[in-house]
Protein backbone atom coordinates (compact mmCIF):
# COMPACT_ATOMS: atom_id res chain seq x y z
CA UNK A 1 0.00 0.00 0.00
CA UNK A 2 1.40 3.33 -1.27
CA UNK A 3 1.63 6.52 1.04
CA UNK A 4 0.72 8.66 -1.80
CA UNK A 5 -2.57 6.72 -1.97
CA UNK A 6 -5.51 9.07 -1.01
CA UNK A 7 -7.30 6.41 0.64
CA UNK A 8 -5.04 6.46 3.06
CA UNK A 9 -5.98 9.62 4.46
CA UNK A 10 -9.86 8.48 5.05
CA UNK A 11 -9.79 8.02 8.91
CA UNK A 12 -12.07 4.58 8.62
CA UNK A 13 -9.39 2.50 6.29
CA UNK A 14 -7.01 1.22 9.26
CA UNK A 15 -8.47 -2.26 10.29
CA UNK A 16 -7.28 -4.71 13.06
CA UNK A 17 -8.79 -7.95 12.83
CA UNK A 18 -8.02 -11.25 15.25
CA UNK A 19 -8.94 -12.37 19.08
CA UNK A 20 -9.29 -10.31 21.73
CA UNK A 21 -5.97 -8.44 21.79
CA UNK A 22 -8.18 -6.47 19.29
CA UNK A 23 -9.53 -5.06 22.39
CA UNK A 24 -6.31 -2.50 22.84
CA UNK A 25 -7.58 -0.78 19.54
CA UNK A 26 -11.12 -0.76 19.90
CA UNK A 27 -10.94 2.98 20.82
CA UNK A 28 -8.98 5.02 18.32
CA UNK A 29 -11.17 6.78 15.93
CA UNK A 30 -9.40 6.00 12.83
CA UNK A 31 -9.15 2.07 13.73
CA UNK A 32 -12.14 -0.20 13.72
CA UNK A 33 -11.61 -3.24 15.75
CA UNK A 34 -13.03 -6.53 14.41
CA UNK A 35 -13.29 -9.36 16.83
CA UNK A 36 -13.57 -12.93 15.16
CA UNK A 37 -13.73 -14.79 18.55
CA UNK A 38 -11.75 -15.92 21.41
CA UNK A 39 -8.25 -17.25 21.05
CA UNK A 40 -9.36 -20.36 23.08
CA UNK A 41 -11.16 -21.39 19.73
CA UNK A 42 -9.38 -18.86 16.39
CA UNK A 43 -5.59 -19.54 17.17
CA UNK A 44 -3.05 -21.97 15.42
CA UNK A 45 -2.74 -24.49 18.33
CA UNK A 46 -3.93 -27.74 16.48
CA UNK A 47 -4.96 -28.19 12.90
CA UNK A 48 -8.68 -27.90 13.72
CA UNK A 49 -7.98 -24.55 14.99
CA UNK A 50 -6.17 -22.99 12.48
CA UNK A 51 -8.78 -24.39 9.84
CA UNK A 52 -11.48 -22.21 11.53
CA UNK A 53 -9.45 -19.39 11.91
CA UNK A 54 -7.98 -19.56 8.20
CA UNK A 55 -12.45 -19.29 7.28
CA UNK A 56 -13.09 -16.69 9.81
CA UNK A 57 -10.18 -14.55 7.96
CA UNK A 58 -11.31 -15.26 4.80
CA UNK A 59 -14.68 -14.40 5.45
CA UNK A 60 -14.00 -10.98 7.48
CA UNK A 61 -11.55 -9.81 4.92
CA UNK A 62 -14.10 -9.86 1.60
CA UNK A 63 -16.22 -7.80 3.48
CA UNK A 64 -13.22 -5.21 4.02
CA UNK A 65 -11.99 -2.82 1.38
CA UNK A 66 -8.78 -3.85 -0.22
CA UNK A 67 -7.26 -0.41 0.12
CA UNK A 68 -7.85 -0.54 3.83
CA UNK A 69 -4.59 -0.72 6.00
CA UNK A 70 -4.66 -4.82 7.63
CA UNK A 71 -3.81 -5.68 11.01
CA UNK A 72 -3.90 -9.17 12.10
CA UNK A 73 -3.70 -9.76 15.76
CA UNK A 74 -3.82 -13.47 16.72
CA UNK A 75 -1.05 -16.15 18.10
CA UNK A 76 -0.87 -15.09 21.63
CA UNK A 77 -3.38 -17.79 22.58
CA UNK A 78 -1.52 -20.78 20.99
CA UNK A 79 1.02 -20.33 23.53
CA UNK A 80 -1.10 -19.27 26.72
CA UNK A 81 -3.76 -22.01 26.38
CA UNK A 82 -1.14 -24.53 25.36
CA UNK A 83 0.70 -23.83 28.68
CA UNK A 84 -3.17 -24.36 30.48
CA UNK A 85 -3.69 -27.59 28.90
CA UNK A 86 -0.12 -29.14 30.03
CA UNK A 87 -0.30 -27.71 33.84
CA UNK A 88 2.49 -25.56 33.16
CA UNK A 89 0.67 -21.89 32.92
CA UNK A 90 2.66 -20.84 36.37
CA UNK A 91 5.85 -23.14 35.96
CA UNK A 92 9.16 -21.29 35.49
CA UNK A 93 11.31 -21.53 32.59
CA UNK A 94 13.00 -23.85 33.85
CA UNK A 95 10.06 -26.58 33.62
CA UNK A 96 9.84 -26.07 29.90
CA UNK A 97 11.20 -29.00 27.62
CA UNK A 98 11.65 -29.25 23.85
CA UNK A 99 8.35 -30.56 23.58
CA UNK A 100 6.70 -26.99 24.88
CA UNK A 101 9.48 -25.44 22.02
CA UNK A 102 8.29 -27.54 19.24
CA UNK A 103 4.78 -27.03 19.73
CA UNK A 104 5.12 -23.46 20.14
CA UNK A 105 7.28 -24.03 16.53
CA UNK A 106 4.56 -26.26 15.50
CA UNK A 107 1.51 -23.45 16.18
CA UNK A 108 3.58 -20.27 14.22
CA UNK A 109 4.14 -22.75 11.08
CA UNK A 110 0.26 -23.60 11.10
CA UNK A 111 -0.09 -19.69 11.35
CA UNK A 112 2.32 -19.10 8.28
CA UNK A 113 0.45 -21.66 6.18
CA UNK A 114 -2.81 -19.88 6.82
CA UNK A 115 -0.84 -16.25 5.98
CA UNK A 116 0.49 -18.01 2.66
CA UNK A 117 -2.52 -19.89 1.46
CA UNK A 118 -4.55 -16.15 1.97
CA UNK A 119 -1.80 -14.59 -0.12
CA UNK A 120 -1.68 -17.03 -3.10
CA UNK A 121 -5.39 -16.71 -3.14
CA UNK A 122 -5.46 -13.20 -3.41
CA UNK A 123 -8.16 -13.00 -0.16
CA UNK A 124 -4.72 -10.52 1.12
CA UNK A 125 -2.49 -8.34 -0.03
CA UNK A 126 0.05 -6.86 2.50
CA UNK A 127 -1.44 -7.04 5.96
CA UNK A 128 0.27 -5.70 9.08
CA UNK A 129 1.35 -8.66 11.46
CA UNK A 130 1.12 -7.92 14.84
CA UNK A 131 2.91 -10.00 16.94
CA UNK A 132 2.43 -11.80 20.02
CA UNK A 133 2.50 -9.45 23.24
CA UNK A 134 4.63 -10.21 26.34
CA UNK A 135 2.67 -11.04 30.02
CA UNK A 136 3.19 -11.29 33.26
CA UNK A 137 4.81 -14.75 32.99
CA UNK A 138 8.24 -15.35 32.32
CA UNK A 139 7.69 -18.89 30.98
CA UNK A 140 5.04 -17.32 28.48
CA UNK A 141 7.21 -14.74 27.58
CA UNK A 142 10.31 -17.20 27.06
CA UNK A 143 8.11 -19.02 23.99
CA UNK A 144 6.19 -16.01 23.19
CA UNK A 145 9.97 -14.39 22.20
CA UNK A 146 10.30 -17.75 19.60
CA UNK A 147 7.38 -17.80 18.43
CA UNK A 148 7.96 -14.08 17.48
CA UNK A 149 10.98 -14.75 15.92
CA UNK A 150 10.05 -17.36 13.69
CA UNK A 151 6.87 -15.03 12.85
CA UNK A 152 9.05 -12.00 12.02
CA UNK A 153 11.45 -14.17 9.86
CA UNK A 154 8.40 -15.29 7.89
CA UNK A 155 7.42 -12.05 7.57
CA UNK A 156 10.78 -10.82 6.04
CA UNK A 157 11.00 -12.97 3.75
CA UNK A 158 7.78 -13.32 2.20
CA UNK A 159 6.74 -9.50 1.94
CA UNK A 160 4.68 -9.05 5.53
CA UNK A 161 5.02 -6.35 7.68
CA UNK A 162 5.88 -7.11 11.22
CA UNK A 163 5.13 -5.00 14.09
CA UNK A 164 6.68 -5.99 17.06
CA UNK A 165 5.95 -4.01 20.41
CA UNK A 166 8.32 -5.90 22.85
CA UNK A 167 10.69 -2.67 22.70
CA UNK A 168 8.05 -0.61 24.38
CA UNK A 169 5.94 -3.02 25.86
CA UNK A 170 8.67 -5.61 27.49
CA UNK A 171 10.33 -4.89 30.31
CA UNK A 172 14.29 -6.29 30.08
CA UNK A 173 15.19 -5.90 33.44
CA UNK A 174 11.72 -8.20 35.12
CA UNK A 175 11.45 -10.49 31.90
CA UNK A 176 7.70 -9.00 32.14
CA UNK A 177 5.24 -6.74 30.58
CA UNK A 178 5.58 -3.26 31.85
CA UNK A 179 2.77 -2.69 33.97
CA UNK A 180 1.67 0.56 32.31
CA UNK A 181 0.83 -1.27 29.19
CA UNK A 182 -1.38 -3.74 30.92
CA UNK A 183 -5.00 -3.72 30.69
CA UNK A 184 -5.42 -7.07 32.40
CA UNK A 185 -3.14 -10.27 32.85
CA UNK A 186 -3.61 -11.20 28.66
CA UNK A 187 -3.98 -8.04 26.80
CA UNK A 188 -2.68 -4.64 26.22
CA UNK A 189 -3.83 -1.84 26.86
CA UNK A 190 -4.82 1.67 24.12
CA UNK A 191 -1.01 2.75 25.44
CA UNK A 192 0.23 1.17 22.42
CA UNK A 193 -1.30 3.05 20.24
CA UNK A 194 1.09 5.85 19.17
CA UNK A 195 3.98 2.87 18.78
CA UNK A 196 1.52 1.36 16.67
CA UNK A 197 0.98 4.85 14.12
CA UNK A 198 4.34 6.04 14.65
CA UNK A 199 5.94 2.47 13.34
CA UNK A 200 2.46 2.87 10.62
CA UNK A 201 4.18 6.21 9.67
CA UNK A 202 7.38 5.02 9.15
CA UNK A 203 6.18 2.14 6.89
CA UNK A 204 3.85 4.74 4.81
CA UNK A 205 0.84 3.33 4.90
CA UNK A 206 -0.61 6.22 7.44
CA UNK A 207 -0.54 10.04 6.80
CA UNK A 208 1.14 12.04 9.45
CA UNK A 209 -1.70 13.84 10.32
CA UNK A 210 -3.46 10.56 11.13
CA UNK A 211 -0.51 9.31 13.25
CA UNK A 212 -0.82 12.87 15.15
CA UNK A 213 -4.82 11.61 16.78
CA UNK A 214 -3.78 8.73 17.65
CA UNK A 215 -5.21 9.23 20.97
CA UNK A 216 -8.43 7.02 22.41
CA UNK A 217 -11.16 9.48 22.25
CA UNK A 218 -14.61 7.75 21.43
CA UNK A 219 -16.40 6.09 23.72
CA UNK A 220 -18.86 3.05 22.00
CA UNK A 221 -22.27 3.46 22.48
CA UNK A 222 -22.80 -0.52 21.81
CA UNK A 223 -21.40 -3.87 21.04
CA UNK A 224 -21.87 -4.90 17.09
CA UNK A 225 -22.19 -8.18 15.86
CA UNK A 226 -22.22 -8.84 12.88
CA UNK A 227 -22.88 -12.40 10.56
CA UNK A 228 -20.52 -13.21 8.89
CA UNK A 229 -20.54 -16.14 6.78
CA UNK A 230 -21.16 -19.18 9.17
CA UNK A 231 -19.76 -17.17 12.26
CA UNK A 232 -20.10 -13.88 14.36
CA UNK A 233 -18.11 -10.84 14.25
CA UNK A 234 -18.03 -8.45 16.97
CA UNK A 235 -16.83 -4.51 16.10
CA UNK A 236 -15.19 -4.11 20.20
CA UNK A 237 -16.67 -1.98 22.57
CA UNK A 238 -17.07 -3.97 25.65
CA UNK A 239 -14.71 -2.59 27.73
CA UNK A 240 -15.26 1.67 29.07
CA UNK A 241 -11.74 3.75 28.68
CA UNK A 242 -11.49 4.26 32.04
CA UNK A 243 -11.67 0.41 32.38
CA UNK A 244 -9.53 -0.77 29.44
CA UNK A 245 -6.93 1.69 31.16
CA UNK A 246 -7.40 0.95 34.87
CA UNK A 247 -5.76 -2.92 35.78
CA UNK A 248 -7.65 -2.59 39.16
CA UNK A 249 -10.52 -1.89 37.87
CA UNK A 250 -11.33 -4.21 34.85
CA UNK A 251 -15.37 -5.51 33.42
CA UNK A 252 -17.59 -5.33 31.16
CA UNK A 253 -19.48 -2.25 30.54
CA UNK A 254 -21.91 -3.68 28.81
CA UNK A 255 -25.42 -2.30 30.09
CA UNK A 256 -26.39 0.13 27.82
CA UNK A 257 -25.71 -2.74 25.09
CA UNK A 258 -28.14 -4.94 27.21
CA UNK A 259 -30.59 -2.24 27.28
CA UNK A 260 -30.75 -1.50 23.88
CA UNK A 261 -30.83 -5.32 23.25
CA UNK A 262 -33.80 -5.45 25.03
CA UNK A 263 -35.51 -1.97 23.87
CA UNK A 264 -35.16 -2.92 19.94
CA UNK A 265 -36.54 -6.54 20.42
CA UNK A 266 -40.03 -4.45 21.85
CA UNK A 267 -39.85 -1.38 18.90
CA UNK A 268 -39.57 -4.54 16.60
CA UNK A 269 -42.34 -5.77 17.99
CA UNK A 270 -44.40 -2.69 18.41
CA UNK A 271 -43.55 -1.94 14.63
CA UNK A 272 -44.93 -5.24 13.32
CA UNK A 273 -48.14 -4.73 14.86
CA UNK A 274 -48.71 -1.78 12.51
CA UNK A 275 -47.61 -3.50 9.45
CA UNK A 276 -51.18 -3.44 7.92
CA UNK A 277 -51.18 0.58 7.25
CA UNK A 278 -47.08 1.05 7.68
CA UNK A 279 -45.00 1.99 4.96
CA UNK A 280 -42.03 1.25 7.15
CA UNK A 281 -40.05 4.80 6.67
CA UNK A 282 -38.75 4.89 9.88
CA UNK A 283 -36.32 7.95 11.38
CA UNK A 284 -33.76 7.12 14.09
CA UNK A 285 -32.43 10.16 15.71
CA UNK A 286 -29.13 10.42 17.88
CA UNK A 287 -27.90 6.89 16.58
CA UNK A 288 -24.70 7.33 17.28
CA UNK A 289 -22.30 4.61 15.63
CA UNK A 290 -25.43 3.29 14.03
CA UNK A 291 -26.04 0.10 15.99
CA UNK A 292 -30.41 1.20 16.14
CA UNK A 293 -30.96 1.78 12.71
CA UNK A 294 -28.68 -1.40 11.58
CA UNK A 295 -30.87 -3.61 13.52
CA UNK A 296 -33.95 -2.69 12.27
CA UNK A 297 -34.15 -5.01 8.89
CA UNK A 298 -36.23 -4.77 6.04
CA UNK A 299 -37.31 -1.11 6.92
CA UNK A 300 -36.45 2.26 5.00
CA UNK A 301 -34.43 3.34 7.81
CA UNK A 302 -32.64 6.64 7.86
CA UNK A 303 -30.04 7.35 10.77
CA UNK A 304 -29.22 10.58 12.08
CA UNK A 305 -25.95 11.51 14.04
CA UNK A 306 -24.09 14.92 14.15
CA UNK A 307 -20.97 13.92 15.70
CA UNK A 308 -18.15 12.83 12.96
CA UNK A 309 -16.60 10.32 14.81
CA UNK A 310 -19.82 8.30 15.62
CA UNK A 311 -20.88 9.29 11.95
CA UNK A 312 -17.91 7.67 10.64
CA UNK A 313 -17.71 4.56 12.85
CA UNK A 314 -21.26 4.26 11.86
CA UNK A 315 -20.38 3.96 7.82
CA UNK A 316 -18.23 1.50 8.12
CA UNK A 317 -20.79 -0.81 10.34
CA UNK A 318 -23.58 0.18 7.88
CA UNK A 319 -20.99 -1.36 4.92
CA UNK A 320 -19.47 -3.99 6.79
CA UNK A 321 -22.83 -5.73 7.82
CA UNK A 322 -24.19 -5.25 4.52
CA UNK A 323 -26.93 -3.10 5.78
CA UNK A 324 -29.18 -0.39 3.71
CA UNK A 325 -29.15 2.73 6.02
CA UNK A 326 -29.43 6.24 4.79
CA UNK A 327 -26.80 7.71 7.17
CA UNK A 328 -26.92 11.70 7.23
CA UNK A 329 -25.96 14.15 9.73
CA UNK A 330 -28.60 16.25 9.89
CA UNK A 331 -32.50 16.05 8.35
CA UNK A 332 -34.87 19.42 7.59
CA UNK A 333 -37.55 17.56 6.43
CA UNK A 334 -39.81 15.06 8.35
CA UNK A 335 -43.13 15.39 6.34
CA UNK A 336 -42.25 11.73 4.40
CA UNK A 337 -41.29 10.36 7.79
CA UNK A 338 -43.86 8.22 9.66
CA UNK A 339 -42.11 6.68 12.66
CA UNK A 340 -39.12 8.42 14.82
CA UNK A 341 -37.38 6.55 17.36
CA UNK A 342 -34.95 8.82 19.98
CA UNK A 343 -34.04 6.70 22.96
CA UNK A 344 -31.22 9.61 23.88
CA UNK A 345 -33.18 12.23 25.68
CA UNK A 346 -31.13 13.03 28.65
CA UNK A 347 -33.37 15.73 29.85
CA UNK A 348 -36.85 17.26 29.49
CA UNK A 349 -35.43 20.38 27.23
CA UNK A 350 -33.27 18.13 25.31
CA UNK A 351 -37.11 16.29 24.69
CA UNK A 352 -39.30 19.40 24.18
CA UNK A 353 -36.45 20.35 21.75
CA UNK A 354 -36.50 17.71 19.88
CA UNK A 355 -40.06 16.87 20.06
CA UNK A 356 -41.48 20.46 19.04
CA UNK A 357 -39.13 19.60 15.72
CA UNK A 358 -40.64 16.50 14.59
CA UNK A 359 -43.95 16.98 15.94
CA UNK A 360 -45.77 18.68 13.15
CA UNK A 361 -44.48 16.39 10.74
CA UNK A 362 -44.65 12.87 11.62
CA UNK A 363 -47.44 10.57 10.18
CA UNK A 364 -46.96 7.87 12.55
CA UNK A 365 -45.89 8.33 15.52
CA UNK A 366 -42.66 8.77 18.37
CA UNK A 367 -40.70 6.15 20.31
CA UNK A 368 -39.00 7.80 23.37
CA UNK A 369 -37.03 6.04 26.14
CA UNK A 370 -37.66 8.54 29.37
CA UNK A 371 -36.43 8.47 32.72
CA UNK A 372 -39.63 8.18 35.17
CA UNK A 373 -39.48 11.26 36.28
CA UNK A 374 -39.63 13.08 32.96
CA UNK A 375 -42.76 11.34 31.89
CA UNK A 376 -45.97 13.17 33.46
CA UNK A 377 -44.49 16.19 32.71
CA UNK A 378 -43.72 15.68 29.19
CA UNK A 379 -47.39 13.95 28.71
CA UNK A 380 -49.54 16.56 30.98
CA UNK A 381 -47.96 19.06 28.64
CA UNK A 382 -48.87 17.71 25.25
CA UNK A 383 -53.22 17.23 25.46
CA UNK A 384 -53.04 16.83 21.73
CA UNK A 385 -51.05 13.53 21.57
CA UNK A 386 -51.97 10.08 22.39
CA UNK A 387 -49.31 8.60 24.32
CA UNK A 388 -48.97 4.58 25.51
CA UNK A 389 -46.38 3.65 27.79
CA UNK A 390 -45.02 0.21 28.54
CA UNK A 391 -45.49 -1.62 31.65
CA UNK A 392 -42.11 -3.02 31.72
CA UNK A 393 -39.13 -0.42 33.38
CA UNK A 394 -35.66 -0.65 31.90
CA UNK A 395 -33.17 0.10 34.10
CA UNK A 396 -29.85 1.72 33.22
CA UNK A 397 -26.81 3.00 35.30
CA UNK A 398 -29.67 2.99 38.10
CA UNK A 399 -32.51 4.88 36.88
CA UNK A 400 -35.62 3.76 35.67
CA UNK A 401 -37.00 4.56 32.29
CA UNK A 402 -39.99 3.54 30.11
CA UNK A 403 -40.81 2.81 26.54
CA UNK A 404 -43.34 5.94 25.28
CA UNK A 405 -45.16 6.15 22.28
CA UNK A 406 -47.12 9.36 21.16
CA UNK A 407 -49.11 9.63 18.28
CA UNK A 408 -51.16 12.04 16.52
CA UNK A 409 -54.49 9.71 16.83
CA UNK A 410 -55.81 7.43 18.73
CA UNK A 411 -55.10 3.88 17.99
CA UNK A 412 -58.08 1.96 16.92
CA UNK A 413 -59.28 -0.67 19.35
CA UNK A 414 -57.64 -3.77 17.26
CA UNK A 415 -54.27 -2.07 17.32
CA UNK A 416 -54.05 -0.84 20.94
CA UNK A 417 -55.19 -3.62 22.11
CA UNK A 418 -52.41 -5.47 20.38
CA UNK A 419 -49.85 -3.03 21.75
CA UNK A 420 -51.24 -3.91 25.21
CA UNK A 421 -50.72 -7.34 25.23
CA UNK A 422 -46.88 -6.82 23.60
CA UNK A 423 -46.26 -4.60 26.52
CA UNK A 424 -47.68 -7.42 28.94
CA UNK A 425 -45.66 -9.98 27.31
CA UNK A 426 -42.81 -7.52 27.70
CA UNK A 427 -43.26 -7.27 31.01
CA UNK A 428 -43.19 -10.82 32.25
CA UNK A 429 -40.72 -12.20 30.19
CA UNK A 430 -38.55 -9.16 31.58
CA UNK A 431 -40.08 -10.83 34.90
CA UNK A 432 -39.34 -14.04 34.32
CA UNK A 433 -36.01 -13.89 32.97
CA UNK A 434 -35.25 -11.76 36.10
CA UNK A 435 -36.11 -14.68 37.91
CA UNK A 436 -34.31 -17.20 35.92
CA UNK A 437 -30.70 -15.23 35.60
CA UNK A 438 -31.05 -14.79 39.86
CA UNK A 439 -31.55 -18.82 39.97
CA UNK A 440 -28.34 -19.51 38.01
CA UNK A 441 -26.52 -16.87 40.01
CA UNK A 442 -27.29 -18.43 43.25
CA UNK A 443 -26.71 -22.10 41.71
CA UNK A 444 -23.31 -21.21 40.30
CA UNK A 445 -22.64 -19.99 43.98
CA UNK A 446 -24.00 -22.93 45.20
CA UNK A 447 -21.78 -25.20 43.52
CA UNK A 448 -18.62 -23.13 44.16
CA UNK A 449 -19.30 -23.69 47.68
Amino acid sequence: MNFDSKANYIQDKIVVLGDSHTRSFAYSTHINSLFIGPGRTNCFYDEESAELAKKKITANLTKISPDSVIILVLGEPDIRHYLVNVGKFNSTISNLTSDDINHTLSAVNRYTEVLNILKKQGTIDCPVIYGIVPSERKNQNFLAKIYNEKLQSFCKSEGFTYFDCWEAAYDNQTGVVRRKFQADYVHLNDLILPILFKFLLKQRLISKKTALSYESNIEWSYLYKVKVGDNETRIWGDYSIKKLRDYTYIGFNFPLTLLTNDLLLTIKKSIAIFGINFNKKILVLDSREGYVPFSLKNYDVIGVEENNIFHNKAKFINKFSSSNVNLRKKIKDYSDIELVISIYPINLRNLENKFSKIKRDVKFGIYFLLEDRFIDNFVHSHPEYQFYLSFRTYYYLQKKYKLLLATKEKLPFIFYTKLKILFILDYFSSFLKNKLHKIKKYARNFVKK
